[in-house]
Formats: structure tokens, C-alpha cells, sequence
């Protein structure tokens, strides 16, 4: 996993990921909206360049999932770059997403209303609207 951006939820979903060996991931490291951070640690990881250069990185360490966790996407989001990799087959996912679908729970720090509007939490399937019509 490469973590584009150093937002608290892609910190914490780090620090997440390395408490949980089950999960079968491995978080290679941060890309940072600044260039000045490099090579500073961040949640036990390092960070490897700037989120400009994400396609390099994501290249030269071999990485197969990217998370999205950018303070302020608006002129920052390597859009281009993302659908480069995506096509490619590596997958992309938004911190938030990843960490509801791994740990069952959200954080609310930086929870953007897109980001509600767009979940599939709020989803319920056919059985389980049956099952709750049974049950009632």
C-alpha cells in the first residue's frame, strides 16, 4: 500500500494497517504534498517523495494498491497519474473508504460530505430488507 498524502486518516489507517498483520497488507510508505518532507517517518513509515511523483514511486516499489488521503484535493489530486494506475491494475482506494472496509468503523477527522454521499453505507440488500420485514 503507498498512501498518497499525509491527511490524519491515512496516518491513522497506517498505523492501523501495522497493528493488524492480519489484514495481509504492508504499507510501503507516504507520498507528501511538500517536497521538504522527504525521508522523514511518519506512523513507523517513511516518506518517499511527493505526490507528483507518484507514478515513479508507485513504479520502483512495486506497489499494487494506492490510498488516497490528500488534506485539500482541489488542484492537488494526480488524476491523471491515478487513472494511469488504475488501468494498469493497481488499485485505488480513498482512506476513508478503505479503512471503513477493512475495520468496519470511520473516522470523522477530515470526513468530507462527498464522501458520505457517495458511500455505499447507506445501501441495504434485498435479503437484508427482507429479513428485517420478517423480523419487524
Amino acid at each position: 500500500v503507498l498512501i498518497v498524502g499525509t491527511a490524519n486518516t491515512g496516518v491513522t489507517l497506517a498505523r492501523e494497517i501495522l497493528a493488524h498483520p492480519e489484514l495481509n497488507l504492508k504499507v510501503i510508505g507516504f507520498l507528501d504534498e511538500r517536497r521538504d518532507n522527504l525521508g522523514q517517518t511518519i506512523a513507523n513509515c517513511t516518506i518517499l517523495g511527493s505526490v507528483s511523483q507518484l507514478e515513479e514511486v508507485a513504479a520502483r516499489e512495486r506497489i499494487n494498491h494506492v490510498v488516497m488521503s490528500l488534506a485539500d484535493r482541489r488542484g492537488t489530486t494526480p488524476a491523471r497519474a491515478l487513472m494511469r494506475l488504475k488501468f494498469s491494475g493497481v488499485q485505488v482506494d480513498d482512506a476513508h473508504s478503505l479503512f471503513e472496509r477493512l475495520l468496519g468503523t470511520i473516522v470523522v477527522d477530515n470526513l468530507s460530505p462527498s464522501w458520505l454521499i457517495l458511500s455505499d453505507g447507506f445501501r441495504k440488500s434485498s435479503i437484508l430488507m427482507a429479513g428485517k420485514r420478517i423480523l419487524d
